[in-house]
Formats: structure tokens, sequence, C-alpha cells
């Protein structure tokens, strides 16, 4: 079952070995390797396992954001950044919108067989069947707030530790530097990296 339950430490080291992956390979190759070993160590399915990730990935935006508008408040960002950020919320925003729109669509929508499930062939039908059902289990953590607030407090976590290594980092080449202008830098380094064909790659 794409739900079962899955020790934390487990979890913690498949994590890792796949953010591991996701900074050796380009561009968004990274991202399905990750949906792969997910897949294969914890025992979910492929669909699980990716909308596992893009919720991931979803939040670590939104922390961004907020990243963003505290360093602001500090430091002169350039029109750019902000221009880049206030997209990144807005498609942040739709995409975890169309989720939850989904995840309630979803579970209203088992009654009366739809024209695809009268005339598409019975195999193709359970085929989506099971990957409807692997992905409306990936979005039930939008349904509980105790999910949801400790998935935001283990992002912000993430990029604090992130920003740590950034600052002791340059401070180990005797660069005077406080942790908000390693953040900063993070920050920058992080939106520059999200376009394949950067510099920042």
């Amino acid at each position: 079952a794409p739900h079962h339950q899955v020790p934390g430490r487990r979890v913690f080291a498949v994590y890792n070995v796949g953010q591991l992956l996701n900074i050796m390979m380009p561009v968004l190759t990274g991202q399905v390797a990750r949906v792969v070993l997910f897949s294969r160590t914890l025992g979910i399915t492929k669909t699980f396992a990716f909308t596992m990730v893009i919720l991931e990935v979803l939040f670590d935006g939104l922390v961004l954001f907020v990243m963003v508008f505290g360093a602001s408040f500090l430091f002169v960002m350039p029109d750019w950044m902000v221009r880049g950020e206030v997209m990144i919320f807005i498609a942040t925003a739709l995409l975890l919108g169309f989720f939850y729109y989904v995840l309630h669509h979803g579970k209203h929508s088992g009654g009366t067989p739809n024209w695809f499930h009268r005339h598409a062939p019975r195999r193709l039908v359970t085929e989506w069947d099971n990957v409807k059902s692997s992905f409306l289990a990936g979005l039930n953590m939008l349904k509980s707030t105790k999910h949801l607030t400790l998935v935001s407090l283990l992002s912000l976590a993430s990029w604090v530790a992130h920003a740590l290594m950034v600052m002791f980092l340059i401070r180990a080449f005797e660069f005077d530097i406080p942790f908000w202008g390693a953040m900063v830098i993070l920050i920058v380094n992080t939106i520059i990296i999200m376009v394949p064909v950067s510099p920042g790659n």
C-alpha cells in the first residue's frame, strides 16, 4: 500500500541520498532519480513518490518566498530577484490550489462511472484507478494541519542549515559575513540554479 508506515530514520537516510542525486544530476533528472529511489527503497508506488517530491518542492518554494520577504527588510533586493520570487510564489499557490481542488473533487467522484470507465479497456481503467488512488493518497497530507506544520518547519530547518553551511564556508576563508548575508547568497544561488542553462549550474 502507498500509505504504509516507514521508520523515520530510514526516510531520513533515503532523503539524504535523494538530495545527493538531485545535486549531482543535471536539470530535473535528479528529481526523477529521487522518485525511483523513494519508490524502490521505501516500497511505495512511483505515483505516490512523485506526489511526495512535488509537495516537498512546493513547500520549499513557499518557505523560500518567506525568507526572501524577511531578507528584504535587511537588504535591498534586485528587481529581478523580487520578480522571480513573486512568480515562484504565484506558481506555487496555483499548484497548491489545484491540488486541493483535485483532493476535494477526487473524494466525491467515485460514484457514477464516467465515459472513460465505460469505454476504455478494463486493464487501462484499472491502471488509471491505481495511479489516481496513489496520487490522492499522496495529497492526503494536505488535509492534516499537523503534517503541514511539520513539513513547513522541516523545510525551514533545511534552509537554515544550508545557510549556516554557506556562512561557515565563507568564514573559513576569513571573510566576516553575518547569517543573513549567507541567507541572501543562498537565496540568489537557489533562484539562479532554477534555470537549467544558467551559470549557477
